[in-house]
């Protein structure tokens, strides 16, 4: 009753604020959540495909979620003869998989969608850095679906087909983030390897991330996959949850530095200014504080 009511506090303290705080910044966030959701009914824009890449490393954090939910939810009066409650245990049991699969395809099959879109609005799709794309995704859609298949049916067929698409989605997305994410590998490059313009002085900035996003590349494609932990021998389940999810919060942060550094670098050449980046507040509460500082000097 009182982890119940533990929740409820939670739920309530947590849309109560969607009335008194910041509801500019909240507004924008849902705003951008409904767009990467129904993307195929309106036309692309960086900041809904930028959205969506982030909520395919939030597989680990969603998959907390899913837990907590069945947990406050769980009548924790259902008790066998030796105490152990139900409920809790079907929040933890390992064959219940289908929300992981779920949460791991979701956001890469919304990408596939995008793409779809992408070329659409292009006027033209086969043959485009969209269709190649579109394959980026859907090969991480059957290392995701494979790795479930093995969890449900443990046939040594479905492993092997998740480990070639496994090493074939590394590769394939390895290179895309050099290439086409980070516009690396410039022809004639003055930075061997990296593109004319950087953000960052400091080159070898960019090969240690090259070479540690090779590593986090591969601890990625264990986060979108179910089976992960048992398939390769690890006993301690949580533990491992948890590193892979770390490592890929790290992965995604360090490819946000240089995909938006990249973007704006492309902005700057073609002489565009982008509407979208100013900040959701109150811009007359910022103009009082100002007022204020310069009546306190």
């Amino acid at each position: 009753m009182l982890l119940q009511f533990v929740g409820l506090f939670y739920l309530v303290t947590y849309f109560s604020h969607l009335i008194k705080f910041l509801m500019d910044g909240r507004k924008y966030f849902y705003n951008l959540i409904y767009l990467c959701l129904f993307t195929v009914f309106y036309p692309m824009e960086f900041r809904i495909s930028w959205a969506t890449d982030q909520s395919v490393s939030f597989v680990g954090p969603l998959k907390d979620l899913e837990f907590s939910l069945c947990f406050y939810s769980s009548d924790f009066a259902n008790v066998d003869q030796n105490g152990t409650n139900l409920d809790l245990q079907h929040c933890n049991n390992d064959q219940n998989i289908m929300s992981g699969f779920i949460i791991a395809f979701l956001p890469l099959f919304f990408r596939m969608l995008q793409c779809l879109r992408q070329g659409y609005d292009n006027k033209q799709f086969i043959g485009t850095e969209f269709m190649w794309n579109f394959g980026k995704y859907t090969c991480s859609t059957m290392t995701a679906t494979f790795s479930y298949l093995y969890k449900l049916y443990d046939h040594h067929i479905f492993f092997g087909f998740w480990m070639f698409f496994a090493s074939s989605s590394v590769l394939y997305s390895y290179y895309w983030d050099l290439k086409h994410d980070w516009g690396f590998l410039e022809p004639n490059s003055k930075f061997k390897i990296l593109r004319n313009k950087l953000a960052y002085h400091n080159p070898n900035i960019y090969y240690f991330v090259m070479i540690n996003n090779l590593i986090l590349r591969c601890t990625w494609v264990l986060s979108i996959s179910p089976n992960t932990a048992v398939a390769l021998g690890f006993h301690n389940k949580l533990l491992f949850t948890f590193m892979i999810s770390f490592l890929e919060m790290f992965r995604r942060c360090q490819w946000n530095f240089l995909r938006v550094e990249k973007e704006h670098i492309k902005n700057q050449m073609a002489y565009k200014a982008v509407e979208d980046l100013s900040l959701p507040v109150n811009i007359m509460t910022n103009k009082l504080m100002l007022k204020q500082k310069i009546k306190i000097n």
